[in-house]
């Protein structure tokens, strides 16, 4: 299938807008195999640095990719990326998560039990194979904190039992790095969990998504814990100098996508891991007439998602350019025991306020380099959080398109 392009009130898209999808949209196009020459690039075997993308290439590695679904998903939640996956990477073992599934749920275990279900699953993967692996990961949502928070137990175990395992690329599909608490009105319902104590012990993964949790082992928000001034578990997942950032480092590349706009549930700040949202809303009354999907931003790639991102216009590159600013935008947090209200400066909203989460996430996270994609879909009554799974059949086709330029652009090209 050759790039269609196509003049739409006078911008001219090629893979960043395709026309709607036919009736049958659930129509899987054929993947395009590509003749280029390599780049090439040929990174050490022990690299770590985050400098390229190419997976290290050994005759004697095995490359495992972990897909982590969702909350209230299950492993199928990730097929398309793996059939995608078979196709490009043919010798590639693939490990769809299917531990977390049964209690991944609204009412169900927390973030920290369910990465230790994760880390259990993917450690006996590990031993099963008995050879030098190259570990990926390709989360969804949820999935991407569970991911983060197996993380530690993964690579202890690894070491404790003399695994060889190098650390490849961790890929995150709109999940809620910096939670789904909500600064505006119109979504102040997800802030609703506060309503259910927490010591009741019913939607805890709730209040840990939306940063009312404190307790993050015990269970329970108490009147002590509250004045033991505990973290809530996102905050300890972000810490700079924790033991989860400090794994994450490890990977050779970390890739955060979002929606840019009308995912409900993670925003893009929060999935993107920033503070400005600098994208434009599409609607008719700006003149986009016809239904799309674009990429809008590829932050810190080469080759063919570094196309898109030149040509991406002046969001973009305010995008890029409050990327490269987080560091200086944050002011260092002021702990002051005598304050009468220490919470008031330990929060900030986006610039959407969509959400709102603690300065000190966005700092630790950003100690890490991350690169980062941004999308838009423009189709009416469409689920934007699916997109990047190919849920949503009416959008099938075109998270086909979309996955399959990800895992080349990932996992093939020099990143």
């Amino acid at each position: 299938q050759q790039p269609v392009f196509r003049t739409v009130m006078g911008q001219r898209w090629c893979t960043q807008a395709r026309e709607a999808p036919s009736e049958r949209g659930d129509a899987v196009p054929s993947l395009q195999t590509s003749n280029e020459p390599s780049d090439g690039l040929e990174p050490p075997l022990e690299a770590k640095s985050t400098e390229g993308g190419l997976v290290p290439d050994a005759t004697d590695q095995i490359n495992l990719c972990v897909l982590v679904h969702g909350i209230e998903g299950s492993s199928q939640d990730m097929q398309i990326w793996k059939e995608r996956i078979e196709l490009q990477h043919q010798d590639w073992h693939l490990l769809p998560a299917s531990s977390i599934t049964p209690t991944c749920r609204v009412v169900g275990d927390g973030i920290d039990k369910l990465g230790d279900l994760l880390a259990a699953e993917v450690t006996e993967y590990l031993k099963n194979l008995r050879k030098s692996v190259c570990l990926h990961f390709i989360c969804h949502s949820l999935g991407g904190l569970v991911a983060r928070a197996a993380m530690p137990s993964i690579m202890a175990s690894a070491h404790a039992t003399k695994l060889d395992v190098k650390y490849g690329h961790f890929v995150s599909l709109n999940s809620p790095h910096l939670g789904i608490r909500s600064g505006h009105p119109f979504t102040c319902w997800k802030n609703m969990g506060d309503i259910i104590p927490g010591r009741l012990g019913l939607i805890r993964l709730i209040h840990q998504v939306t940063l009312q949790d404190r307790d993050s082992k015990g269970g329970e928000e108490s009147f002590e814990s509250s004045r033991s001034n505990r973290r809530p578990f996102l905050e300890e997942l972000a810490d700079a100098s924790g033991k989860h950032c400090q794994a994450l480092g490890a990977f050779q590349q970390r890739t955060a996508v979002a929606a840019t706009h009308w995912d409900v549930m993670v925003p893009c700040c929060t999935a993107a891991i920033c503070s400005k949202n600098t994208f434009p809303s599409p609607s008719i009354f700006t003149g986009h007439l016809w239904p799309f999907w674009r990429l809008d931003a590829a932050v810190g790639f080469e080759g063919e998602l570094a196309q898109h991102q030149e040509r991406a216009g002046d969001a973009a590159a305010k995008f890029k350019r409050s990327i490269d600013d987080v560091q200086a935008e944050q002011a260092p947090l002021v702990h002051q025991e005598n304050n009468s209200q220490p919470e008031l400066a330990r929060w900030r909203k986006s610039s959407d306020a969509e959400v709102e989460f603690r300065p000190s996430m966005l700092q630790g996270l950003s100690s890490l380099y991350w690169r980062r994609v941004t999308y838009t879909v423009h189709f009416p009554f469409a689920d934007v959080h699916l997109f990047t799974i190919g849920k949503d059949r009416k959008l099938r086709s075109w998270s086909v398109e979309f996955i399959d330029l990800m895992i080349k652009s990932i996992f093939s090209e020099g990143g």
